[in-house]
C-alpha cells in the first residue's frame, strides 16, 4: 500500500473505533445493557475493532447505494444490522 492507502486506512480505523466508543459511552450514560430501543446498535465489548472494520466492509459491499452517506453513519448502520440491542 502507498502512503495515500495506509492514511485513508487509518481514518477509516480510527471513525470505525470512534464509533464505536461513542456507542459504549452513550449506552453506559443512559443506563442501557444489551437491551435498548428497536434500531439501536449494541455492540458486544469483546468485539475488537478489527472485527468491527470488517462488519463494516460486508455492509459497504452488500449496501453500495449507500456509500454517498457520511462515514459514521454507514458505520452505525453496518453495526445495527450487524449487533441490534435486545428488545
Amino acid at each position: 500500500m502507498g502512503k495515500n492507502e495506509w492514511l485513508n486506512a487509518g481514518h477509516c480505523y480510527g471513525q470505525i473505533e470512534g464509533v464505536m466508543d461513542m456507542l459504549t459511552v452513550w449506552h453506559a450514560m443512559n443506563g442501557i445493557g444489551e437491551r435498548a430501543a428497536n434500531g439501536e446498535a449494541c455492540v458486544p465489548g469483546e468485539v475488537s475493532v478489527r472485527q468491527g472494520a470488517l462488519v463494516v466492509l460486508k455492509y459497504l459491499d452488500a449496501h453500495p447505494e449507500k456509500l454517498h452517506l457520511l462515514g459514521s453513519n454507514l458505520i452505525r448502520f453496518a453495526f445495527q444490522e450487524a449487533y441490534p440491542c435486545k428488545e
